[in-house]
């Protein structure tokens, strides 16, 4: 699409000519369902009545008991990659005390800091998603929770392959470069990359740091969570009047200082401008209306893409959505904002400051789109064990441009578990447990073939 007026304001109708002739966009059924359909418990999400660890527990020992062996091997692979060498032989002989003594553990830390008069604090993770309650044992449920479903998680979407699970500590072979591939080839809007920092140094990449009239993005290629993002002002850390129109030298000076780029490599690409307030109103309040649609594809046991979630974080208080204030539920078939993902973290459970409009009932024109390009994407990759991706985009005044995908195995488990045994169930059915490395998928026997089984026939 050409860019539009600015100060013509985005509908719906906008793309219903685009939208007509296209096939709908497919969800992951039930487990789509409860972004926006669960209940909370009783007093709500992170409260004391939030019990999720105990059906998270609960699927641990199901697995165990299904799938034995690999269990087991999967639970030593995946010790060998958390945990120091020192710990994995105790805890891969007694793995099966692991959810227990997660929980004691944990509940033993809150304790000694509740007597030594020390204050919470959310981990080293100073982001509205890992949020934890101020209630000591719904924070105590919380952590053994989120501990629980990322361990059983990746067990349900990897199985035991190994270079698969390493990529839930580093991103090795799914770097921000090979999201870039992936979005290209389905012809996805992404930020123009200007540069590349490599062995120490950073060098021009295309039309360069001249170009354009835009700010700059730095991020490292196998980071996550925005750790080590940077930004540099065009006419103050590069660029006249500072330094000559193509010049990189002020901005490997600055990323040589900095200890977490030693060693790395790091693309660098323009800083997109949201869109403008005047045509769709992504905000409330006075926060601006930089934001991001989060959204979330799961490629099923046959090989389909589908889409398992679309949220919308927002009301941010810097350039990044990690510093988001609300976030919303998107509907994928009306693109229509339908509630909160207060299941999400305790940010978003707390609630909402009453002088703030809501924008549920919100119609997001591009959602649709947005979320086919993913799906798109997320089938252009031949790694089989890629069984989730989340993606990061914007809606911009020219459409919606996608920043970068993530293995999804920090995102998915928080849908796998929302509705305990259930939803563990609903996941199996339909996805199984992802291939090992001979290419055979851990499922029930009426279940699906696997991605690679299905290539080999």
């Amino acid at each position: 699409r050409q860019a539009a007026d600015p100060e013509t304001p985005m509908t719906a109708a906008d793309d219903s000519a685009q939208a007509k002739d296209k096939p709908p966009v497919q969800v992951a059924g039930s487990l789509y369902d409860c972004t926006f359909s669960v209940k909370p418990p009783g007093r709500g999400w992170f409260s004391n009545d939030d019990l999720r660890f105990f059906g998270a527990a609960a699927a641990f020992y199901r697995l165990a008991l299904a799938y034995p062996l690999s269990f087991f091997l999967f639970n030593l692979k995946w010790n060998i990659i958390w945990l120091e060498w020192y710990e994995v032989p105790a805890c891969t002989l007694f793995y099966l005390l692991i959810p227990v003594a997660s929980y004691v553990i944990i509940l033993g830390q809150e304790l000694w800091k509740k007597l030594r008069g020390i204050a919470p604090v959310n981990a080293d993770l100073t982001s509205p998603f890992f949020d934890l309650p101020e209630s000591m044992f719904a924070r105590i449920n919380a952590r053994a929770t989120t501990e629980t479903i990322h361990r059983v998680g990746s067990f349900l979407q990897f199985g035991t392959d190994m270079f698969a699970l390493r990529h839930t500590y580093l991103d090795i072979a799914c770097t921000k470069e090979y999201w870039i591939s992936l979005l290209d080839a389905v012809g996805a809007r992404r930020p123009r990359q200007l540069a590349l920092w490599t062995n120490g140094e950073v060098i021009n990449v295309g039309d360069g740091v001249g170009a354009g009239i835009s700010d700059l993005v730095c991020k490292i290629t196998d980071s996550y969570i925005g750790i080590g993002d940077k930004v540099f002002k065009r006419g103050e850390d590069f660029a006249p009047p500072v330094a000559k129109a193509g010049d990189v030298a002020p901005l490997t000076e600055v990323l040589r200082k900095d200890p977490r780029y030693k060693g790395k490599r790091a693309i660098m690409t323009e800083l997109i401008a949201p869109v403008s307030k005047s045509r769709l109103r992504l905000s409330t309040g006075d926060f601006s209306n930089v934001h991001s649609l989060d959204i979330i594809t799961v490629r099923d046991s046959t090989g389909t893409v589908k889409v398992l979630s679309c949220l919308l974080w927002t009301n941010c208080k810097t350039w990044t959505t990690h510093s988001c204030g609300d976030g919303y539920v998107i509907d994928a078939n009306t693109e229509t904002i339908v509630g909160r993902p207060s299941f999400y973290s305790f940010a978003f459970a707390k609630p909402r400051d009453p002088s703030l409009p809501s924008l549920v009932g919100m119609k997001v024109p591009g959602v649709q789109d947005a979320l086919r390009k993913a799906c798109a994407a997320h089938g252009a990759s031949q790694l089989p064990w890629l069984t989730s991706v989340g993606w990061d985009a914007m809606i911009t005044d020219e459409g919606v441009v996608f920043f970068e995908g993530n293995v999804g195995c920090m995102r998915t488990p928080r849908y796998m578990f929302i509705l305990g045994n259930q939803s563990v169930s609903a996941w199996i059915d339909v996805f199984g447990i992802a291939p090992r490395t001979d290419g055979k998928c851990l499922q029930p026997a009426r279940a699906h073939k696997s991605v690679a089984a299905k290539k080999a026939a």
